[in-house]
């Protein structure tokens, strides 16, 4: 519910309720841009060098131009253990967690447009870049900031025990 909303009729133990809530305290939602990606991978071998890779690429590209579906190439020839299972699809990702040449390729495409092959330390790429979003992550940290907090506790509970095994172990003998 958001602010000066209203539920339907709940049925309690005490009667029917009708519940408004007034106002949210205590949290702020978190935003995060958001991009889905999907792209190509192929890495210089022995058998072809990087100036053959690009050119594969740019091949790859014209393909998908011309008409071949992205989704079968990338499951064909991606070299991307993650992706190229899913026709290259990156998922929904935050902005900063690619290295920056990807950001910085991804950055200047629009929607649905093509990159030109370029090249990461992970090796050549051609990438789409297929929507854009801002997503409401409120709820994922909550949850790992439940997650620090019981895991914290737990961690205490632990060193406690720990040194109070250490004491009840440690032997001291005082001699004069």
């Amino acid at each position: 519910m958001a602010p000066g909303d209203h539920s339907l009729p709940i049925q309690s133990g005490s009667g029917f309720h009708i519940i408004r809530l007034n106002e949210v305290r205590g949290v702020e939602p978190v935003l995060e841009d958001q991009m889905r990606i999907r792209h190509i991978l192929l890495r210089p071998n022995e058998l072809m060098d990087a100036p053959a890779v690009r050119q594969r690429l740019t091949g790859l590209r014209d393909d998908i131009l011309a008409g071949d579906e992205f989704a079968a190439v990338a499951r064909s020839v991606s070299e991307d253990p993650v992706s190229a299972a899913d026709g290259g699809d990156l998922g929904w990702t935050p902005r900063g967690v690619f290295v920056p040449e990807f950001e910085q390729v991804i950055d200047t495409l629009e929607i649905g447009q093509l990159s030109l092959p370029f090249e990461t330390r992970y090796g050549w790429h051609i990438a789409e870049l297929l929507e854009t979003r801002t997503h409401d992550t409120t709820d994922e940290v909550r949850e790992l900031q439940c997650v620090e907090r019981v895991r914290a506790s737990k961690m205490e509970e632990e060193q406690m025990l720990w040194l109070r095994r250490l004491r009840d172990e440690a032997f001291v003998e005082i001699r004069l």
